[in-house]
């Protein structure tokens, strides 16, 4: 509850921040009409009760003051909600990029392959701006309770036995609160359900997956899955929300009940002069208005569930990620090299390690490769080394010390086998891969012909200008998209580590081949200057000979290391693959 309150601190002073005096206005406007209710009840109960009693210009002023409060309520009640809206508008993008910065800004990587994780993105993604949507709802909600408060104060002074209505409103809304509280727990469920169902809608929609989909032709089968998943969301969604229409019809009847019991007790006073006709009238008028400001609290507790869901999402992601550290500052050169002391790694949710005992040193300036069948823990080891995961257990060191993960992060330079397509201009796809140098079109250019991607982006029509947007642009190859990768890769600026993770599968033998050598000569470069680390990760066995060191990882595990001659001596895992490998490409 206090971190939740913490959140809405921060976005009521983001929003005073951005419109202060709106922000002030609406409050004070919501407030107000809270008493509109219980007056214009009071004004018509004197007016009903001065006829034939009172001179016709005290019944013609009492009639415009009941007129005046109506209207003034009218018009209070909309302008509270469009200065509401100001606000809205003013802070809601600021709090959806800070969302966006606290999931991008996540100390552990990991997270991305946890469904808890994902499940609050996916609630924050629906209702990013939560933690301003929830103080307007409390403010909604005090404003409601205040007039339920004065409405029950007049209906006492009318009669002692009227508090019967009062009972009758309490124990209505502490129903509807209990089927709040069940409904939020069903929207938890819920959400797992629809993050599935979109996933298999992309599938099917996406051109990425056309080829696989026709050729085996499962895309009714998808479909079918998809359409079960939506049934099943929808019957889970009608049986929620009949429940809580059953509590609440429950809790309406309760409290109809109690209102005729209370009318009828007012009524039977008139004829003997305990109540006036004016009584009866405010307890008609009351009554009515009573109904509606309980319509309004359980539809206030009923758009909590959903937004109290996303707030606890929010809390619990702050509390996973914590406050973004600025990094440290970030070093210039490797002066000894970057080693693992019993490391051992293990994804959230995961019973066994990816990882376990791995003591490594990689010295400075050398040329390292990491090979292994697939799913041995070569991307894992790499993630490592980029500071993208924290090792369970062990110590990951550069220079022989503990490092920022996020000032490393910035001295590092890799190329993975998943890479995204950003659908921009050739020039930002690749300059998002610095920044802040994405203006720099000399740094992009250079990159572009350090990646091997020169000749492949001269020859489309506008150079590095190009759109990659599928409609109105130029729409690229899977291989084509993997050279802009391997641009991008090449942005950063004097890295102390390069990493280039399984990049080639959609690359020729011959394209391969330029590459490698490419990174090796990059990497000679490199260590030269500033001592840097290059580090190729393959199943490909054919390119770990230029490397200075080989890694064999198999099972979570470095099994064996050293250069390309000493490994083929030793008989043992990588001369038994390399060999299977040179039999099944030369077919001897």
């Amino acid at each position: 509850m206090r971190a939740a309150l913490d959140e809405m601190r921060r976005a009521l002073r983001l929003a005073w921040g951005y419109a202060p005096v709106a922000m002030v206005l609406a409050t004070f406007l919501s407030l107000l009409t809270a008493v509109s209710t219980a007056a214009s009840a009071a004004v018509q109960r004197a007016l009903v009760d001065s006829v034939g009693q009172a001179s016709l210009g005290r019944i013609v002023v009492l009639a415009l003051l009941a007129g005046l409060v109506f209207t003034t309520w009218l018009v209070l009640q909309r302008l509270g909600v469009n200065l509401w809206s100001i606000v809205n508008d003013r802070t809601v993008p600021e709090l959806r990029a800070r969302t966006l910065a606290l999931i991008d800004g996540r100390a552990e990587f990991e997270s991305i392959t946890d469904p808890a994780f994902l499940d609050d993105v996916e609630r924050l993604r629906k209702t990013p701006h939560v933690p301003i949507d929830l103080p307007w709802v409390v403010l909604s909600a005090t404003r409601t309770l205040i007039g339920l408060g004065l409405s029950v104060a007049l209906l006492i002074s009318v009669d002692w036995r009227l508090s019967v209505i009062v009972l009758g409103a309490l124990a209505s809304l502490a129903v509807s609160l209990l089927a709040s509280r069940k409904e939020i727990r069903e929207i938890e469920l819920l959400t797992l359900l629809e993050r599935n169902e979109r996933y298999l809608h992309e599938i099917c929609v996406e051109p990425r997956g056309v080829e696989e989909i026709r050729s085996y032709d499962c895309g009714p089968s998808l479909s079918s899955a998809a359409a079960a998943l939506r049934v099943d969301i929808a019957a889970r969604r009608f049986r929620t929300q009949l429940r809580a229409l059953s509590w609440v019809g429950a809790s309406w009847i309760v409290l109809g009940v109690t209102l005729v019991i209370g009318l009828l007790t007012v009524a039977d006073g008139v004829p003997t002069g305990e109540h006036t006709v004016g009584d009866l009238v405010l307890v008609i008028t009351l009554s009515i208005a009573l109904r509606g400001q309980l319509a309004g609290t359980l539809e206030t507790v009923k758009s909590v569930a959903p937004l109290w869901s996303a707030m606890q999402a929010l809390v619990r992601l702050r509390g996973r990620v914590g406050e973004r550290r600025p990094p440290a500052a970030a070093r210039r050169e490797l002066r000894e090299g970057i080693s693992l002391d019993g490391v051992e790694f293990a994804y959230a949710r995961s019973d066994a390690p990816v990882l376990a005992d791995v003591d490594m040193r990689l010295e400075r300036g050398s040329l390292i490769a990491i090979v292994g069948e697939n799913g041995a823990g070569k991307t894992t080891l790499a993630n490592l080394l980029l500071g993208l995961l924290e090792p369970t257990r062990g110590r990951f060191l550069v220079d022989g010390g503990e490092v920022d993960p996020a000032a490393w992060r910035q001295r590092t330079s890799e190329a993975f086998q998943d890479f995204m397509k950003p659908r921009f201009t050739v020039r930002e796809a690749v300059g998002i891969g610095e920044p802040a140098r994405i203006d720099d079109r000399d740094a992009i250019q250079a990159a572009i012909v350090v990646g091997n991607a020169g000749d492949f982006v001269a020859s489309l029509p506008d150079g590095i200008d190009t759109s990659l947007a599928p409609r109105q642009g130029t729409d690229l190859s899977h291989g084509q998209w993997q050279l802009i990768a391997l641009a991008r890769s090449r942005m950063r600026e004097a890295p102390l580590l390069l990493v280039l993770d399984e990049p080639t599968s959609a690359l020729d033998a011959h394209a391969e081949f330029e590459l490698f050598q490419s990174f090796a000569a990059a990497a000679r470069e490199a260590a030269a200057a500033r001592g840097a680390i290059s580090v190729m990760i393959s199943h490909r066995y054919s390119a770990a000979y230029l490397a200075d060191r080989i890694l064999v990882v198999d099972e979570g595990q470095i099994i064996e290391q050293g250069s390309h001659a000493e490994l083929m001596a030793l008989n043992g895992r990588y001369r038994e693959m390399f060999d299977l490998q040179r039999i099944a490409y030369l077919g001897s």
